[in-house]
Order: structure tokens, then C-alpha cells, then sequence
């Protein structure tokens, strides 16, 4: 599953980068560009239908679990299952610090830093925080913290990486108790 996730995001940096360079090609080279992006997404979908069937084949239920989130679609549940195994059995603290998303402090003696994200599974962290910018409009769980934390005044990233946090100890809980996704037991204060 590794390797696929992986070779899929390989894929997409390729067609990325070829997109970015048709903009800039003259009509000569248009046509090889746009030949390769089509190729490149015949790949991609191709990978996308082998992570599907394996997916279906060895983590069936809980991608279903995963995938009846709004907001989390088969790909974050692929990279989920695939780059997470310790999901449902670290505590949420360990699972944020795996993925990149505990704020960790810079303090130095007496003086007290700001708290960032970094290390972790890079993979992870972006795909998660990806899937939040769906999910922040259409999961009502998430919308409501998202709202909160904006009207509160917090920058609209730090409420993303906020959402992506949130959302991890949710799977982490879900894989846990082995529960369906139910947006009653995930209140979110006013």
C-alpha cells in the first residue's frame, strides 16, 4: 500500500510539473506536453484503481469506517492506513507527534517560544490538512470548530492544521473503539 501511495504521489508531482510548463511552452511543444499528461493520468488512475482493490481486498472495513467521513476520501484513507499502522493503538498524543501535527515548544531557559508542527510523516500531515479543506465545508463536525477557531482570530492555517489534529484523533479513536464515523459523538463546544 506503501508503495502505491507513493508511486501515486510521484505521479502527480510529474503531471504538475508538466502542466506548469505547457503555460509556458511554445505550440511546437504543446502537443508532447499535453501527450504526457494524458499518459500520466492514465497511470494515475490506473494506481488509483490498484489502491482501490487493495483497499477492498485487506483493509475493507476499516476504510469503510474512514471513508463515511465527509472530507475523507478513499486517497486520505489509503495514506491513512498505509503510513498510520499505529493508528488505534498509540495514545492521540503519539499519534499527533507520528504525523507531524503536535505543537511542539521552542522554549529556551525562561524564555517561552511559539508552538509549531514539524517532523513526523510529512505524507500524512498534507494529506490530512488537504482533506480538511473539504471537509471544513461539508463535514458539520468540522465546519463548527473551523468557524470557532476563525472567529476567535486564529490565522486560517493554524485552523487547518487545527482541523487536520482534530481529525487525526478521531481516526485514531475510530480505528480504536472500532466504531462508524458518528458526528453526535464528536460535539464541538460554542
Amino acid at each position: 500500500m506503501q508503495l502505491l501511495v507513493t508511486r501515486r504521489a510521484q505521479l502527480i508531482d510529474m503531471r504538475t510539473a508538466e502542466t506548469n510548463r505547457l503555460s509556458g511552452a511554445g505550440r511546437a511543444l504543446q502537443r508532447s506536453i499535453t501527450a504526457v499528461v494524458k499518459t500520466l493520468d492514465k497511470e494515475i488512475a490506473r494506481i488509483e484503481g490498484d489502491i482501490d482493490a487493495h483497499l477492498k481486498s485487506h483493509f475493507e472495513e476499516q476504510a469503510r469506517r474512514f471513508d463515511a467521513i465527509k472530507g475523507i476520501g478513499p486517497i486520505t484513507c489509503a495514506v491513512m492506513l498505509a503510513f498510520m499502522p499505529e493508528l488505534g493503538r498509540v495514545s492521540n498524543a503519539r499519534a499527533a507527534k507520528l504525523a507531524g501535527l503536535a505543537p511542539l515548544n521552542r522554549d529556551s531557559g525562561k524564555e517561552r517560544g511559539q508552538r509549531h508542527i514539524f517532523g513526523g510523516r510529512s505524507i500524512v500531515r498534507s494529506t490530512l490538512y488537504m482533506a480538511m479543506c473539504s471537509a471544513v465545508r461539508f463535514n458539520p463536525v468540522m465546519k463548527i470548530f473551523h468557524d470557532r477557531l476563525i472567529a476567535a482570530g486564529k490565522p486560517k492555517k493554524v485552523v487547518l492544521t487545527a482541523c487536520a489534529h482534530k481529525m487525526l484523533r478521531i481516526l485514531n479513536a475510530m480505528a480504536r473503539k472500532g466504531q462508524p464515523w458518528n458526528e453526535d459523538l464528536h460535539p464541538v463546544a460554542p
